[in-house]
């Protein structure tokens, strides 16, 4: 789960870090985060699911660089598969 500003080309740029590691992106769902009046900008919440798990190095590469351009990760379940289907 990544929760970044809601602006221009965010989606895209999450993206482009999974691409530059070879990463297949599977499935995206996006919701609003809710926020109150005082909040400076407005944030969105992407679900991504991926191949991979959470302890391989392009993987870990991929989410240091989303999280380097100022976007949180929260892992929400990582599973080992020796035979995806791609």
């Amino acid at each position: 789960m990544v929760t970044a500003r809601d602006r221009v080309g965010t989606l895209l740029e999450i993206l482009e870090a999974f691409v530059k590691q070879g990463i297949n992106v599977r499935q995206i769902e996006n919701r609003p985060v809710p926020s109150d009046e005082s909040a400076a900008q407005s944030h969105v919440r992407f679900f991504l699911e991926v191949t991979g798990h959470c302890n391989d190095d392009n993987l870990k590469t991929a989410l240091d660089e989303v999280v380097s351009d100022g976007d949180a990760i929260k892992i929400l379940g990582s599973y080992p598969a020796s035979n995806w289907a791609e």
